[in-house]
């Protein structure tokens, strides 16, 4: 009988450590492309990022800024779709340590310009959806976000694009919204007309 318990017990301290082992992908890292190919409307390749609709990514590997869960990865490749800018849920990635697909659009990607040293843009976009673990690895899913911030710089000897990316999970808020210039001006003229409005009431008070 007393061979019974501890045999029942020995299954029971299994499965308990089997389960307290199922624990959410954590951590973060940092993504190097080393290709990335601009598209228009017509899926024809630009230097443009304002002409840009979709990206297409060439070698990308997780680099050195690696923690948490993905910091045995440094160096690994991930393949990721292509980036569609009006369609952001149909993005994805596949790698050795887990694939990704995103799930809702939760940031509206924004286009920048910029003037610095010449003629520049830049185009931040957010990605939030579910990072599946490889199978075995004995981590539950959890969710993801992705950053990429895609600069386009106009020099003498034409356009270079360049994109960096950073990834995390659980996933970071996305980044606050940038007010567009004509919600800034009616916002402007609003004060304006409020002020204008208090300086009538306070004349006619006298």
């Amino acid at each position: 009988m007393r061979s019974l318990y501890l045999a029942s017990a020995a299954v029971l301290f299994c499965l308990g450590a089997t389960a307290a082992h199922a624990t959410p992908f954590a951590g973060s890292f940092s993504v190097a492309t080393l290709d990335l190919t601009a598209l228009d409307s017509s899926n024809n390749p630009t230097t443009n990022l304002s002409n840009a609709t979709s990206f297409e990514f060439g070698t990308s590997l997780v680099t050195g800024g690696a923690n948490g869960n993905f910091a045995p990865f440094v160096g690994d490749t991930i393949t990721f779709s292509t980036l569609t800018l009006n369609n952001l849920t149909t993005f994805s990635f596949t790698s050795a340590f887990g694939t990704f697909q995103a799930d809702s659009l939760t940031y509206t990607p924004s286009l920048v310009p910029l003037v610095t040293n010449g003629e520049q843009s830049s185009e931040t976009i957010y990605e939030y959806g579910t990072f599946t673990p490889v199978a075995g690895s004995g981590l539950d899913p959890d969710s993801l976000s992705l950053t990429f911030a895609l600069t386009d710089t106009d020099s003498g000897s034409g356009n270079s694009l360049s994109v960096s990316g950073t990834a995390a999970a659980p996933a970071a808020a996305p980044p606050a919204s940038v007010p567009e210039p004509i919600t800034l001006s009616l916002l402007g003229m609003g004060l304006v007309g409020l002020g204008a409005v208090r300086r009538r009431k306070a004349n006619a008070t006298a």
